[in-house]
């Protein structure tokens, strides 16, 4: 800019520059003042500079505020829960799934850690898994107790013995019966091996 004087005249560079008027050399006003928010990044232009907020803030770049991407844009797997981070945002997979957050297939407990009771079938399921007692035992799968079926059910045949096993029972047939304990019938000692006296009748 030239300014007349009283016989003669000043130049002086224009704001953005630096000289004595006549060389005017262009200010990198992101190296000497840093304009810019702490959060933005500044870009040096001929005679000025331009303020841009960094990736995960909005703002004209003097003022940058963080962007809650959780609220806004969540890139995260439906199995997933968004944080929110101070210029970002962190995706943590659910319980009873693994992965990066952004990928969150399904943890099948049953084969990595066996959960359930050693009497008990593990069932996966998605996101979780179920534990149910095995035949023979009652309980929640993590506490599985064996059933005493010759109390409560009576399996066996009138004329035969229940015997209480681990998770299960046996029946057999009572002294002078034969059958599987579920059914028995009468063994004819007269016939079999007579018991008897040759000289009596069976």
């Amino acid at each position: 800019m030239c300014n007349n004087t009283h016989g003669s005249y000043i130049c002086i560079c224009n704001s953005g520059y630096i000289g004595d008027g006549f060389n005017c050399t262009d200010v990198d006003e992101c190296l000497t003042s840093s304009p810019c928010h702490s959060n933005a990044t500044c870009n040096n232009t001929d005679g000025s500079y331009i303020c841009t907020c960094d990736t995960g803030y909005i703002g004209d770049g003097f003022h940058c505020t963080d962007v809650d991407e959780c609220v806004i844009s969540p890139q995260c797997h439906s199995n997933a829960t968004c944080n929110n981070t101070d210029g970002s945002y962190i995706c943590i997979c659910q319980s009873g799934y693994t992965g990066d957050g952004f990928n969150c297939p399904d943890v099948d407990e049953c084969v990595l850690s066996s959960p359930c009771n050693s009497n008990a079938m593990c069932n996966n399921t998605h996101g979780s898994y179920i534990c149910i007692c095995n035949s023979g035992y009652i309980g929640d799968g993590f506490n599985c107790t064996d059933v005493d079926e010759c109390l409560t059910s009576s399996p066996c045949h009138s004329n035969a013995t229940c015997n209480n096993t681990d998770g299960s029972y046996i029946c057999t047939c009572d002294t002078g019966y034969i059958g599987d304990g579920f059914h028995c019938t009468d063994v004819d000692e007269c016939v079999i091996s007579p018991p008897c006296h040759s000289n009596a009748t069976c």
